[in-house]
């Protein structure tokens, strides 16, 4: 599951809007900022940078809108932002009402200090009827380029969001539901599908996505699932990115994503990879999220494999894959791999597999409370790889083992 953090690489979409932004992008590569006569700069206290064609073409409910967009990004208070933002969005999507803002804002700094090192710059301010829509780069300035193409990391995203103007009054709003105006609908039971045009309507996987759900809900819950599911389903990578707002972004390769809020009981889930059946988004959505990394990945895996090795969505086929790659571990090569995310996916499935081996389903859902944390906030700053680290130590305590004899459980069961 690609959740708000991510660690992969976006491509852009390739269509007319996005070419003009990446010939800006060439075109402002060694951008710098030039005080007036009197040492200030050209925007208010140097919050954005704005390009100069929007600033030829400025007027008064541009304006408005920029401001509005620029509050918002650096508004401290999430229910101050709240009001800034469509009121449609906030009752449907709940705490994700900004699609990209949980991804973006994701290193645990004050919004100001990650805003003072990736400064916004506004690119252009299209009008449409009664709604702008701003796209913006995120980078560090003076944005350089290098002959070292390893060291060419800004722009770190570019943005698009819509202001909306409602009886005199703007409004902040995803671009979701403009960008997915003429993508083709479907119903399944609980599963309403939102099709990207190029991808081929699948009714018999369509029908297998309700029978993997229900089937999991009564193991794990008790009963059938009984919650509407929104899902996205897109023929690639970028197009997804696009629709929640993002026209690039360094931040990952979201082949898949679940959003969901148990107050509003929004569930959405996106899917670049055309599939109208998504085992390892469908285990988050049916088991929440329990607020460690390599368990969540770890059960979401073990039921229904992982795409994070650029394999298939089946657990055998990745544990394999993993040995084959990697060969056995040891608490050498633990360390190191807790370091990258998508290491953690596997190596998470096969310490749910030995608990299961162990303790049966009843196990794994006991083991799972250790780890249910009501903030979200601090399931979502806590790294990765420490998160990796506690599971796994609680994992060998949980089954009265050692570390080592946990790996070598593990090892025993190579393929």
């Amino acid at each position: 599951m690609l959740f708000y953090s991510r660690i992969l690489v976006f491509e852009i979409m390739k269509r007319a809007k996005i070419t003009t932004v990446i010939f800006l992008l060439l075109c402002i590569a060694n951008l710098t900022v030039k005080a007036d006569s009197e040492g200030k700069s050209d925007t208010d206290t140097n919050k954005y940078y704005l390009h100069s064609q929007e600033f030829q073409l400025m007027n008064e409910e541009k304006q408005k809108a920029i401001d509005l967009w620029i509050d918002f990004l650096y508004n401290p208070n999430d229910s101050l932002r709240k009001s800034f933002w469509c009121p449609d969005d906030v009752r449907y999507l709940g705490k994700n009402y900004a699609l990209f803002d949980r991804s973006f804002f994701q290193f645990g700094l004050e919004r100001a200090e990650q805003l003072a090192i990736l400064k916004p710059y506004i690119l252009y301010v299209e009008p449409l009827n009664d709604v702008f829509f701003i796209t913006t780069l995120f980078a560090k300035f003076p944005l350089t380029v290098s002959d070292s193409s390893i060291n060419n990391q800004s722009p770190w995203a570019i943005i698009k969001v819509a202001v909306r103007k409602e009886n005199d009054k703007y409004f902040l709003k995803n671009v979701l539901s403009y960008e997915t105006e003429f993508w083709k609908k479907y119903k399944y039971e609980y599963l309403n599908y939102l099709v990207h045009p190029a991808v081929e309507v699948d009714t018999v996987a369509m029908r297998e996505a309700k029978q993997f759900i229900d089937s999991l809900s009564i193991l794990w819950n008790g009963e059938k699932f009984d919650k509407q599911i929104d899902y996205y389903v897109a023929p690639s990578s970028s197009k997804i990115t696009d629709i929640t707002g993002y026209q690039f972004a360094f931040l990952g390769n979201m082949t898949g994503m679940v959003l969901q809020d148990s107050n509003t009981n929004s569930i959405l889930l996106f899917t670049g990879l055309s599939n109208f059946i998504y085992k390892h988004e469908f285990v988050h959505i049916v088991l929440d999220e329990f607020g460690n990394f390599l368990w969540d990945e770890g059960l979401a895996t073990f039921y229904g494999g992982t795409g994070a090795m650029g394999g298939k969505l089946d657990f055998a086929q990745n544990k394999k894959d993993f040995f084959d790659e990697f060969g056995e571990l040891t608490l050498e090569k633990l360390d190191e791999m807790f370091e990258y995310r998508w290491k953690i996916y596997p190596l998470g499935a096969m310490v749910v597999e030995q608990i299961y081996k162990e303790k049966g389903i009843d196990g794994l859902k006991q083991f799972s409370q250790k780890f249910k944390v009501e903030d979200d906030e601090e399931k979502e700053f806590t790294h990765h790889s420490k998160q990796a680290k506690i599971a796994f130590k609680m994992a060998a305590e949980f089954l009265g083992i050692t570390e080592t004899e946990l790996i070598e459980k593990i090892n025993k069961d190579k393929p």
